[in-house]
């Protein structure tokens, strides 16, 4: 089991938090949207060793699925809306992992 991913978790490449767009609003733990795997590996910020000027595959700024820091992995069993809801350690577009942020937490999924 594994704990859901909310608005706010982090990147493993640090930064990269998930932010609203890869989040359901009507889905919440502790009062944060739960984070949704797209697949487009958007709905998160760059991560912190990202530099604007020399985007590489810690970068958001890239239209590639496999460059960009959101969700593109989850729950095969958890769906919301018809799409898998993104746990922590799930992978990212980037090739990091979602990693806890500020919240606690122990709403739990397989």
């Amino acid at each position: 089991m594994k704990l859901v991913a909310v608005v706010g978790d982090m990147s493993s490449h640090g930064n990269g938090s998930i932010t609203a767009v890869g989040g359901v609003p009507s889905v919440t733990v502790n009062g944060l949207p739960i984070a949704i795997n797209t697949g487009l590996g958007s709905g998160a910020d760059s991560d912190a060793d990202c530099d604007p000027d020399s985007p590489d595959a810690h970068c958001s700024y890239s239209s590639d699925p496999a460059g960009m820091s959101g969700p593109v992995a989850g729950s095969l069993n958890v769906l919301v809306r018809g799409v898998p809801v993104h746990g922590v350690g799930d992978l990212r577009g980037c090739g990091a992992t979602t990693i806890l942020g500020p919240t606690i937490r122990t709403v739990t999924m397989n």
